[in-house]
């Protein structure tokens, strides 16, 4: 099935991303970039998306999907090339730039390609959608749980060598992108006078007043908003912590073998989490359990939980923060499904990689907006501190997630757009 090709593709660029997953932002500090300069360079990573988001979705959408995912792997390779020369700034605002393009050119062209795929492969058949996004969540879990530990092993045999770890994923990404090319492109081709600027507005404003895409955009801004502290300064906590804590420097030696297993667990987590969920969507057909929306207004509902026991619980031990960790990471992951999957079902099919690259522009905004403001405030409030701002955004999530629940039988279905 190329449906299941295109899963492994995917789940091929987020496991050869984590390679350094558990190391970057540690080897960024160790080679001499600050806490200030480490967030300056995420804002030129979020800003260049926020500039190229849309334009690669279209161009995803009018030429090709495939490709797009392509010149994404070349551009995940020149990342890796260009951090080598770290902690030149010079390289590094290079290497994010090619970093934030190759996360454009991927993140709404593959969601399509598979999406229109899959209703290629199974007509009438929408749960087939929930069921492969999960399918490339849990096999994204376990490729990033291995390679993330991989990662930091190699510096174990090569100890302070994190050149190995990058050159490494350069090669792999070479390699999966020669895969890629052996995928046919299943593409929804419109005709030439559908893509000029007045449709495309149409198309937008049409959108805006599509229920679906609103609570899907609410839902996309405020993951990204959550996710930040998540992605961004986990490494710098967990230091902090294992500095803290006598029995972890017992237990871990070297602070980058505690990142891995930290790693490890998270993905091991997210793997579980999606497992469950695609287990529940296939076992049931009617219930709560059956419904995608429902299921994940409930997962919300605890991540905001645990993001609160997170912050409230003093003097964190390792244990007891990665359990934590490990859980917000997973349940973030399956309501980022949810929310993806439930909306392709319907989305317009010849516009889904723009669509989607729209949503991921305004979660961008959110993104920049939270790093502008954790930047501000970073040198007077423990890092910890940050994670409590995702009580407020699953709360939204699961208002959300509910809403869209109770009206989805009132919403017109678009499946065969």
């Amino acid at each position: 099935m190329n449906s299941f090709k295109i899963v492994i593709s995917g789940s091929g660029i987020t496991a050869f991303r984590m390679l350094i997953g558990a190391i970057n932002a540690h080897y960024y500090l160790v080679s001499g970039v600050s806490l200030k300069e480490l967030a300056l360079l995420k804002m030129i990573y979020s800003t260049t998306v926020l500039l190229a988001e849309v334009p690669t979705g279209y161009l995803a959408d009018k030429y090709s999907r495939k490709g797009s995912v392509i010149a994404a792997c070349l551009l995940f390779t020149s990342f890796y090339v260009l951090c080598l020369f770290s902690p030149k700034m010079l390289f590094l605002y290079t290497a994010e730039i090619c970093y934030g393009l190759a996360m454009c050119c991927v993140s709404g062209s593959l969601a399509a390609w598979l999406t229109t795929t899959i209703k290629h492969e199974f007509p009438a058949q929408p749960k087939k959608i929930n069921e492969y996004f999960h399918w490339k969540g849990e096999i994204s879990a376990v490729g990033s749980a291995f390679c993330g530990l991989f990662g930091t092993i190699v510096l174990v045999f090569f100890p302070k060598q994190f050149s190995v770890v990058y050159v490494l994923a350069a090669i792999c990404f070479i390699l999966l992108s020669l895969f890629i090319i052996s995928i046919p492109d299943v593409h929804s081709q419109d005709t030439d006078d559908k893509q000029d600027l007045r449709a495309l507005y149409a198309l937008w404003k049409s959108e805006f007043n599509h229920k679906p895409f609103l609570l899907f955009l609410i839902a996309v801004i405020a993951l990204a908003a959550a996710f930040q502290p998540m992605a961004h300064y986990w490494q710098p906590l967990f230091n902090n912590l294992h500095a803290d804590d006598l029995m972890a420097k017992q237990w871990f030696k070297e602070s980058t073998t505690m990142l891995g297993v930290v790693f490890f667990i998270y993905c091991l987590v997210i793997y579980l989490a999606n497992k469950i969920v695609r287990n529940l969507l296939h076992r049931y057909s009617h219930g709560w359990m059956s419904e995608p929306l429902v299921i994940g207004a409930v997962v919300s509902l605890v991540a905001g939980g645990l993001s609160l026991l997170f912050l409230l619980v003093p003097n964190h031990s390792i244990l007891f923060a990665t359990i934590l960790f490990a859980l917000l990471y997973g349940t973030h992951s399956v309501i980022g499904v949810i929310a993806q999957a439930e909306y392709a079902k319907s989305a317009p099919a010849s516009r889904l990689s723009m669509l989607l690259s729209i949503t991921s522009l305004m979660g961008r905004v959110s993104s920049i907006i939270v790093l502008i403001c954790i930047t501000q405030v970073i040198d007077r409030f423990p890092i910890i501190y940050f994670f409590a701002w995702n009580l407020i955004w699953f709360s939204i999530i699961t208002i959300v997630m509910w809403y869209g629940y109770v009206t989805k039988a009132k919403t017109p279905s678009r499946l065969n757009s």
